[in-house]
């Protein structure tokens, strides 16, 4: 694995244990924001591992469905994670008012941020921390 795929992904797991973090403490907001970040890390880093980059968020959700999942090699629920944990965090940043999430579905995001990761991991042929 190249250096920069790497930090990436390390990147991608401080982030994750970051919304875990902010679940405990019951900023949900901020977890949610987390779990994006993680995601787009954890994403990101599978992109740059081959030799593909973006300079944007679009633009990395773009490559990873035009080179993993029209491909095959990445199931589209993954492409759905990605999606899902944009609007998650694009809601918890940027709308105004009450609080928007509760336990139980910043939980379920994250753990599905957990598999994302996973996931990649899995595509650049790498163990899984949980291994």
């Amino acid at each position: 694995m190249n250096r920069r795929s790497s930090v990436l992904l390390e990147r991608a797991d401080r982030r994750l244990a970051a919304a875990r973090r902010d679940i405990a403490a019951e900023d949900y907001e901020s977890a949610m924001n987390r779990a994006y970040y993680a995601v787009f890390s954890a994403a990101k880093a599978l992109l740059v591992q081959n030799d593909l980059d973006a300079r944007t968020h679009k633009g990395v959700f773009t490559l990873l469905g035009r080179h993993f999942v029209r491909s095959g090699q990445l199931d589209k629920r993954f492409a759905d994670i990605f999606r899902r944990t944009l609007d998650a965090r694009l809601m918890a940043d940027y709308a105004e008012g009450t609080t928007f999430f509760e336990r139980e579905e910043t939980l379920r995001l994250v753990n599905e941020t957990t598999a994302f990761i996973a996931e990649m991991r899995r595509l650049m042929e790498l163990p899984s921390e949980d291994s």
